[in-house]
């Protein structure tokens, strides 16, 4: 069905920022406008979107980078488990 992920869970997309673990790449940062801002600080990927987006700009492959220490309501985590 529409809006459904392959595990029944509907519309995922949008609720909050999602953490990740992962770094940006020299390329990434190379390419992001705030580089100078972000300049010596420990930086993350967030993906995805919050619901505080613009609708046109909320899928679930969008990557921002932002220093690890950021808190903000429309940042959250998904638990992962590696089912075998």
């Amino acid at each position: 069905p529409e809006n459904r992920s392959p595990f029944g869970v509907y519309d995922m997309a949008g609720s909050v920022w999602e953490w990740t673990n992962t770094t940006p790449s020299p390329e990434e940062l190379k390419a992001n406008k705030n580089r100078a801002a972000l300049a010596g600080k420990n930086l993350k990927i967030l993906k995805g979107s919050s619901l505080n987006e613009k609708i046109e700009t909320i899928f679930p492959g969008r990557r921002e980078i932002v220093p690890s220490d950021i808190r903000d309501m429309s940042i959250g985590f998904r638990c992962v488990v590696k089912v075998k």
